[in-house]
């Protein structure tokens, strides 16, 4: 659910947070508030920037005095009820749960359920196999609660997704074999472990909002981001690893990556993201380490064999965003590597991805190659810089200036500006045989 759509769907939804939020401690006289108050944020801004703009708009603009509080009760909500992938491993097999996946894509794309309805199918059956392991999850039982699962989705998400009675519903998803009542038993059944707690904040909800102020990109990125967040659900090890705002913001953090955006967006990016928690840099701090991790599954999920688990899941899901209404986004290549650094250093960037190139080629031929995924787990751009000036040694230590390849020349030109700029940067130079500006 999108902020800005939050006068239509989520009038209910904001109040409900920002209600729980003060129940966990904020709930303070009004004498007791300090003074003086913080700015409005950016976001706020931009939503009283709205006014007048047309009757959307400006409803869209009644929310600037909220949006900062949704979003922390969003982040804070949805922290609550994350599920533990370890437990959720526990719960259902990998094998089921792709089954369950496939049947959920494919499902929602015929019946043309909204995005929104998928996510929150999938975490609602994510919470409560985590919470509540099951024998057997390929039976009668297991059809009964999968049922369920989508029918307490479209009651709490879009009226739009209600255009046909439940009851009609079940008896078509369920071909006539399953009966309404064993579902709404179901359902009930499903309630009771998870205390009643449903309709909880999805990362597509953090997606949306913090797509907000990113207006003046390639179309595709937000659809992209969209992509790569479906791709992350086939691995609960991902998908719950990071909080559900900082794995919205590196799938869109590297789909702007992918569309070349301007410095602008990410910097709209972060400034949004901030507004989540109260500690913004230990929030801000896990988006280029989750961003490799996101990539890194991208990339893998190309590769994915026929017989691979998790292979029909996939391979629907590349099928769904490779429509012209999708912009055909499952179509694009990834990047070579994710991004170093916020905003992204892209002259550097692209002169240490041809170095990689060109030093990963003459690895094939000498033997294995020297993995670089410790320094993208890392993320930090100096790191990165080091593990690929460390391939580089044993090819220019035995090297002077005038035998040096073309590749080492180009890159220490690409390297003064930020040598000259960080003092880190030359530290870490200097133990490569960086002098004046060049490599000895």
């Amino acid at each position: 659910m999108t902020i800005a759509m939050a006068t239509e769907l989520g009038a209910m939804h904001l109040p409900t947070l920002l209600t729980a939020r003060s129940c966990k401690g904020a709930q303070k006289d009004e004498a007791a508030l300090p003074p003086s108050f913080s700015p409005p944020s950016a976001l706020s801004q931009f939503f009283a920037s709205l006014e007048g703009l047309s009757m959307e708009a400006s409803a869209d603009a009644s929310l600037r005095d909220l949006v900062d509080d949704n979003l922390a009760a969003l982040h804070e909500t949805s922290q609550v009820y994350l599920p533990c992938a370890t437990m959720l491993s526990e719960g259902v097999t990998k094998k089921d749960r792709y089954e369950m996946l496939l049947w959920i894509v494919h499902t929602f794309e015929v019946m043309k359920f909204s995005e929104a309805a998928f996510f929150d199918t999938v975490l609602l059956l994510d919470r409560y196999y985590s919470t509540t392991p099951q024998p057997d999850v390929s039976g009668p039982e297991a059809q009964q609660r999968l049922l369920a699962a989508v029918c307490i989705a479209l009651k709490v998400g879009s009226r739009t997704d209600l255009q046909i009675p439940l009851p009609k519903l079940v008896a078509y998803l369920g071909r006539d074999k399953v009966s309404f009542k064993r579902v709404i038993d179901a359902e009930l059944a499903m309630l009771q472990p998870l205390r009643f707690c449903v309709g909880t904040p999805t990362s597509l909800e953090f997606l949306d909002s913090l797509s907000t102020r990113i207006v003046d990109c390639d179309r595709r990125c937000r659809t992209l981001a969209d992509f790569l967040l479906q791709l992350t659900i086939s691995d609960p090890s991902l998908h719950y690893r990071y909080p559900h705002a900082v794995l919205a913001a590196s799938a869109l953090a590297l789909s702007l990556f992918a569309t070349q955006a301007p410095p602008e967006a990410y910097i709209a990016l972060m400034e949004d993201l901030s507004l989540v928690s109260d500690d913004a840099k230990a929030i801000i701090s896990q988006v280029v380490p989750c961003c490799a991790e996101v990539h890194q599954h991208w990339v893998k999920s190309l590769a994915v064999g026929d017989s691979s688990p998790g292979h029909g899941y996939l391979q629907q899901v590349r099928a769904k965003f490779s429509r012209p209404t999708h912009y055909a986004v499952s179509l694009m290549a990834p990047p070579a590597s994710p991004p170093l650094c916020l905003p992204p250093r892209r002259d550097v960037h692209e002169a240490l991805s041809a170095v990689q190139e060109s030093l990963d080629v003459q690895d094939k031929s000498e033997g294995p190659q020297r993995s670089l995924d410790g320094a993208f787990r890392e993320a930090r751009f100096e790191d990165y810089m080091d593990a690929l000036l460390q391939r580089m040694g044993h090819r220019t230590s035995t090297m002077d200036s005038s035998s040096m390849p073309k590749w080492c020349l180009e890159l220490a030109a690409k390297l003064q500006g930020p040598a000259d700029s960080s003092m880190k940067v030359r530290r870490i130079l200097a133990t490569h045989c960086w002098d004046a500006g060049g490599f000895r």
